[in-house]
C-alpha cells in the first residue's frame, strides 16, 4: 500500500501460492554440474577480492571459482499443450534459450513467412504460448518480491529456496532478456538484501565518541562489520558495472532496478571507502548527463525502449520484441548524433554558474515554452533559447530513474558531511592534545580544504545538474536543487553540524552510548521479525517478546531522570542529552516500526483481543511511553514527532497513550502550536459526537492553547468555538450542570468509589465519563489563560457554567480531590483572572463559603510541604495533588 508492504496479506498470499507449488509455481532449477566460467575482474574490483580472506567471505563466491549453473524452467499443468513437453519438446526449458534477446539478425525471416496459412497460425499460437509461460515467470519474481517487501519474514523463508542468491546472481550475468533481469533485481533486493543484519544509520551521525576521535587518525567513512565488507561483492560489481554503461544511454526497466538497488546498498553501508564512494557518485553524474542523448522518438514508452548506447557516429539500432509480441516486428526510430546537434543541445553552458542560477529562477515558471531565456555570449544580440526535446519529452520511467539518481547523491552529500565532520573533529582533538598549534579558523578552513578528497563537485558536476533541472518533472527539479544547495553549502553545512555535534568525553556516557546503540539495534531486529515471533507459539516467541518490553521499559528509563526540587505533577523530567543521542542513534525510525506493529492487531470472531493481539498492543503502548520522553520539551525531537501528528491522531482509540505522546509532541513548543491545521479541530470534535466522549480526544486541545502564561489566541478561538458552538455544546458537555441536577447524581455515582483513597488518580485511570469531564474542563480552562486576554472567549466560556455551580460543586462532600482540583483550575482562570468580571462575585455566598474551606488547607500546607521535600515526589505518602490544589 503506497509502497509499503502489508504484513497480514503479504503472508496470506504467500501461504496460498508459495506453500503448495505444483500447478502454480514455475520452478527455477539450477544444474551445479554444468557450470560456466565467466569474468568477474575480481583483479581490478573494489568490491571482489583476488584471492578469498579470512573473516571476510563473499556470498555466492563459488560463482567466481567454480562457475555459474545452467539455469532451467519447469513446471506441472493439467494440459499437455502447455506443459514443457507439449511447448519445448523437453521436460525442462533453457532460460536463456526462452529469455533470450532476439534481434533480425537472429530470425530468419524467409522461414517465418513461408508455409501455409495454417502452419504460420499454429506458429502463431506456439509463439504466444511460450511467451505466456515466460511473462507469467517474471510476474511470479516480481510477486514473490512484493511478498517480501519490507521484511516479510513469513514470505522470505518460503521463498529462500525457490530463488536462491547465487541462482539470482546468475541469471544476470545471462544473456537474457532485461524485463528477466529487473525481476531478478527486484526480487534480490526484497528477498536477500533488505532482511537482516542489513540495517540503515543515521547520516551524519552527530554523536562522536572521544576514544574513536582520538583512535582514527584518517576519517572513517560509515560501514559495516569488517566480516560483511565483501559479503554482496558480486551484485555490487554488477551494479556497477550497469550504472557506468548508462552514460550517454536510454535507460530501461532495469536501469530503474538497478539504481534502487545501489541506494539500498549505499544506505545500508556497504560503500565505507572513499573509492567506493567515488565509484557510485562519478558513474552517477555521468549517467545523468543526458546533454547527448536523443530524444527523437517522442512516443517512447517503457515496453518500447530498449537501453541502447550513443556513440558520436550514426547508429541504427534495430531490435524486435522478444517472446511474447506475436511475432510483431517493431523498428525503433534512427538515432543520429552529429557535432552540431551536440552543440546546440550543449546551449553553450560552459560559463553557465550565473545563467544556470537564471534557469533556477526560471525553472517555476508556469508557461513552458517560455520559462528560459539565455544570451549567446557570442554573439551581441539577444536570441531566445530553444529548449532541447529532451526536457519535455523524456519518457516517466526515465524521469523516474534520474530521481534515484539524484536520491543517491544527496545521500552520498550527507556521508560528505558526515566525513567533514571526522575531520575537523580529529583537528580539534590535534588542538586541544597541543599537537597542532593553529587557531580553530585555521584549522576549519584547513578541514574544509581536506574534504576536496570526497566531494560531489568532479568536473562539469555543476553543468550536468543544472541540465537536469530543466526536466519537466517536479520531484526530480526538487531533489536536484536540494543537492546542489548542498553540495554549495558546504561551510555552512559544516558549522551547523559541528554546533548540533554531541561529543561524548566520558567513560561512562561512551558506555551509555554503546549500550543504547546496542539495544535499539535490538529492538528494530525484533519489530521487524515480529510476524516470526508475535504468534507467541513457542517459549522462544515469548522471550524474545519479553525482551522487547524489556529493552523499551529501560529505553524509558534512560530518557528521563528523577526530580529532586519542588514540582508538582512530575515526578521525572526529561534528559535532554539523551534525548539527543538517542535521536542521532535514529530512535525516533526505529520507534515507528514498532509502532506500526498496530495494524496487525485485530479482534476475534467476539470482538475481542486475543493473547497476540493484547501482546502487540503492550508493546506498542510502551513505545508510546518511550516517545513521550523522548518528545518531552525537545525541539527537534518534537519537530520529528510532528510529522507523524496524524498517525498518532488517527491512534487515539486504539488503547495505546498516543493521547500522551500528542501532549509531548507540543509541550512547551510555540511553534509547532502556531502550525496545527484548523481541520483536526473540526475532526476531533466530531468524533466526539459520533464515538463518544473520551478524554483521549481532547488532547490535542489541552496541548496548544498556551505556553506558560503566553496564549495561543487563534487555538483558543477556534477550540471554543468548535466546542461551544450553538447545538454543539450540548453534545459534548459533561456535568456542567448545578449539583441537584439529575446528571450530577451520575458524577457522584463515577467519584463514589474512589472516595477516601490517598491517591492520585490518572486521567486513564478514571472512569472515563469522568476522565472526559475533567479534560474538557481543563481545556476550556486554559484556553482562558494568557497576557493576551480574549473577551469574547472569556464571555463564551464563563456562559457554559455558572460560577456558583462551580462552587458548589467544589465544595460537594462527594467530590475527589482530583476533581476539586481541576474545577478550582477552571474557577481561577475563567471567572476571577479575567478582564471580563461577573457583576456581585464578590458578594456570593458560595464564593466567600469557598474562601473559609481553605483554612483547612492552608493549616496543613506546611507539614505536607515538608514530607514532599523530605521523601520525594516518588513517596506514597507524598500527594502532588494536595499541593497542586494548596
Amino acid at each position: 500500500c503506497e509502497g509499503d508492504g502489508v504484513d497480514g496479506n503479504q503472508t496470506k498470499v504467500a501461504s496460498m501460492i508459495f506453500s503448495n507449488t505444483n500447478d502454480i509455481i514455475i520452478q527455477l532449477n539450477a544444474d551445479y554440474k554444468r557450470l560456466l566460467m565467466v569474468p568477474w575482474d575480481q583483479e581490478t574490483s573494489l568490491y571482489l577480492t583476488p584471492a578469498p580472506v579470512a573473516g571476510s567471505p563473499i556470498h555466492g563466491e563459488p560463482l567466481i571459482s567454480k562457475g555459474i549453473p545452467l539455469l532451467s524452467l519447469n513446471w506441472t499443468t493439467n494440459s499437455i499443450d502447455f506443459s514443457p513437453l507439449g511447448l519445448f519438446g523437453k521436460l525442462s526449458v533453457n532460460v536463456e534459450e526462452l529469455f533470450k534477446v532476439i534481434t533480425y539478425d537472429d530470425m530468419d525471416r524467409k522461414s517465418m513467412s513461408g508455409g501455409s496459412k495454417v502452419m504460420k497460425s499454429k506458429k502463431q499460437a506456439s509463439m504466444a504460448q511460450k511467451a505466456a509461460v515466460a511473462n507469467y515467470f517474471i510476474a511470479e519474481m516480481f510477486l514473490g518480491a512484493e511478498m517480501c517487501l519490507d521484511r516479510n519474514y513469513i514470505a522470505m523463508h518460503k521463498l529462500d529456496n525457490l530463488f536462491p542468491y547465487e541462482v539470482l546472481i546468475t541469471m544476470l550475468k545471462l544473456n537474457v532478456r532485461n524485463d528477466l533481469k529487473s525481476a531478478a533485481v527486484r526480487l534480490l533486493m526484497c528477498l536477500h538484501i533488505d532482511r537482516d543484519p542489513q540495517a540503515k544509520s543515521k547520516i551524519p551521525c552527530l554523536t562522536r565518541t572521544w576514544s574513536d576521535i582520538k583512535k582514527n587518525s584518517e576519517p572513517q567513512l560509515p560501514f559495516v562489520d569488517t566480516g560483511r565488507r565483501y559479503y554482496f561483492g558480486l551484485l555490487q560489481q554488477l551494479v556497477s558495472d550497469h550504472v557506468k554503461n548508462m552514460a550517454g544511454s536510454r535507460w530501461d526497466e532495469l536501469s530503474q532496478h538497478m539504481l534502487k538497488m545501489l541506494k539500498t546498498l549505499v544506505e545500508f553501508n556497504f560503500y565505507g571507502t572513499i573509492d567506493r564512494m567515488q565509484d557510485v557518485v562519478g558513474p552517477l553524474i555521468a549517467a545523468l548527463d543526458r546533454r547527448m542523448v536523443s530524444y527523437v522518438d517522442p512516443e517512447m514508452t517503457l515496453e518500447t525502449s530498449f537501453s541502447r548506447k550513443v556513440d558520436t557516429e550514426s547508429i541504427t539500432e534495430k531490435v524486435v520484441d522478444n517472446v511474447g509480441k506475436e511475432e510483431k516486428q517493431q523498428e525503433l526510430d534512427t538515432i543520429e548524433i552529429s557535432a552540431e546537434t551536440v552543440e546546440k543541445d550543449e546551449v553553450k553552458w560552459k560559463d553557465s554558474v550565473s545563467k544556470g542560477f537564471f534557469a533556477f529562477l526560471n525553472v517555476f515558471n508556469v508557461n513552458n515554452a517560455a520559462r528560459v531565456l539565455l544570451l549567446d555570449d557570442t554573439d551581441g544580440d539577444a536570441a531566445p533559447y530553444t529548449m532541447p526535446v529532451r526536457f519535455t519529452k523524456a519518457p516517466l520511467f526515465e524521469l523516474e530513474t534520474m530521481v534515484l539518481a539524484v536520491d543517491i547523491l544527496a545521500f552520498s552529500q550527507r556521508v560528505i558531511e558526515d566525513r567533514n565532520i571526522s575531520v575537523l573533529m580529529r583537528f580539534f582533538y590535534l588542538w586541544e592534545s597541543g599537537a597542532d598549534s593553529r587557531s580553530p579558523p585555521e584549522l576549519f578552513e584547513q578541514a574544509i580544504a581536506d574534504s576536496k578528497a570526497l566531494t560531489l563537485g568532479i568536473a562539469d558536476f555543476d553543468n550536468v545538474m543544472i541540465d537536469v533541472l530543466m526536466f519537466v518533472h517536479t520531484p526530480l527539479v526538487q531533489s536536484t536543487l536540494e543537492v546542489l544547495m548542498a553540495h554549495h553549502s558546504k561551510r555552512s553545512n559544516l558549522l551547523e553540524n559541528l554546533l548540533s555535534v554531541q561529543l561524548l568525553a566520558s567513560n561512562k556516557k561512551e558506555r551509555q552510548f554503546k549500550m543504547v546503540d546496542q539495544m535499539l539495534q535490538q529492538l528494530e531486529q525484533n519489530a521487524e521479525t515480529q510476524e516470526l515471533w508475535g504468534e507467541l507459539e513457542s517459549e522462544a516467541d515469548y522471550a524474545t517478546s519479553k525482551q522487547t518490553k524489556d529493552i523499551l521499559w529501560e529505553l524509558t528509563d534512560i530518557l528521563r531522570v528523577r526530580n529532586y526540587v519542588l514540582d508538582p505533577g512530575c515526578e521525572f523530567s526529561p534528559d535532554s542529552q539523551m534525548q539527543d543521542l538517542f535521536r542521532n542513534l535514529g530512535c525516533f525510525e526505529i520507534c515507528m516500526k514498532v509502532i506500526g506493529l498496530l495494524e496487525t492487531v485485530e479482534v476475534d470472531e467476539n470482538d475481542q483481543l486475543d493473547e497476540k493481539a493484547l501482546n502487540t498492543q503492550e508493546i506498542c503502548r510502551l513505545c508510546n511511553g518511550l516517545f513521550y520522553w523522548f518528545f518531552m520539551k525537545n525541539p527537534k525531537n518534537q519537530e520529528l514527532g510532528y510529522g507523524e501528528l496524524e498517525m498518532f491522531l488517527n491512534t487515539l482509540d486504539d488503547d495505546v497513550n498516543s493521547h500522551h505522546v500528542v501532549d509531548a509532541i507540543f509541550c512547551g513548543n510555540e511553534v509547532l502550536m502556531r502550525q496545527v491545521p484548523r481541520k483536526y479541530f473540526v475532526e476531533l470534535v466530531d468524533k466526539i459526537v459520533k464515538n463518544g466522549k473520551s478524554h483521549r480526544y481532547l488532547s490535542l486541545f489541552a496541548a496548544i492553547v498556551n505556553v506558560g502564561n503566553k496564549n495561543i489566541v487563534e487555538n483558543q478561538v477556534e477550540i471554543v468555538m468548535n466546542l461551544t458552538s450553538p447545538g454543539r455544546f450540548q453534545k459534548v458537555a459533561s456535568f456542567f450542570v448545578p449539583v441537584h441536577h439529575v446528571d450530577y447524581s451520575e458524577k457522584r455515582e463515577l467519584m463514589q468509589p474512589l472516595l477516601g483513597i490517598e491517591k492520585d488518580f490518572k486521567m486513564d485511570e478514571l472512569p472515563p465519563l469522568l476522565a472526559y469531564h475533567i479534560s474538557l474542563l481543563k481545556v476550556l480552562s486554559r484556553c482562558t489563560v494568557g497576557r493576551i486576554n480574549v473577551t469574547a472567549v472569556e464571555a463564551k466560556v464563563q456562559s457554559v457554567f455558572a460560577y456558583n455551580d462551580i462552587v458548589d460543586s467544589i465544595l460537594d462532600d462527594g467530590s475527589i480531590l482530583v476533581t476539586k482540583l481541576y474545577m478550582s483550575e477552571f474557577f481561577y482562570n475563567a471567572v476571577i483572572d479575567v478582564e471580563l468580571s461577573i457583576p456581585g462575585l464578590e458578594l456570593s455566598k458560595s464564593v466567600w463559603k469557598l474562601l473559609d474551606s481553605y483554612r483547612e488547607v492552608l493549616a496543613n500546607a506546611k507539614n505536607d510541604l515538608m514530607e514532599a521535600d523530605s521523601l520525594g515526589w516518588a513517596s506514597p505518602l507524598v500527594s502532588s495533588h494536595k499541593i497542586q490544589y494548596m
